[in-house]
């Protein structure tokens, strides 16, 4: 179903909006748990959309400029997650900058669901979707801890 592949792509949205509304409404001393859970999950659904998902569009006319929005966006969110994470939350400028690269986050978000996702449904067909659903699904569970295990499965805390 080539549903699955947008749904899945969607719901990493979906979590990575509430992560980011939680950063910012949640005491500091929380912050940099629920920043490394973010930066974990915006990196691993950006590595997949690059690996499986956006290599499949790359031809298809009518998408060119959208994919290299897209992949600039990428970048541009790489180097705010990155300035974040050097910085720490009790810098003065953390806020700030954490608020634009939310602002490029949804953005993006926006711009895929609205004109990326059809568009490209239109493109692979339901069978190329699905297979690419299946992909990113297997590399989600091969990367992920287990949620199930202990929690040492996770980022050793310094």
């Amino acid at each position: 179903m080539a549903n699955q592949l947008f749904e899945l792509l969607k719901q990493d949205h979906r979590e990575a909006e509430q992560m980011m509304k939680q950063i910012l409404t949640k005491p500091q001393s929380q912050c940099e748990s629920l920043f490394i859970d973010l930066n974990d999950a915006l990196t691993q659904h950006m590595q997949l959309e690059e690996k499986f998902f956006y290599p499949k569009l790359q031809n298809e006319q009518g998408l060119k400029t959208l994919l290299k929005d897209a992949l600039h966006e990428h970048e541009e969110t790489k180097q705010l997650l990155q300035q974040l994470d050097n910085m720490g939350c009790g810098a003065a400028e953390w806020k700030q900058t954490f608020q634009q690269m939310q602002q490029g986050v949804l953005h993006h978000v926006q711009e895929e669901e609205t004109k990326v996702f059809p568009k490209a449904e239109q493109a692979l067909g339901e069978k190329e979707c699905t297979n690419i659903a299946q992909k990113c699904q297997k590399e989600k569970e091969m990367t992920q801890p287990s949620k199930k295990g202990t929690g040492k499965e996770t980022r050793t805390q310094p």
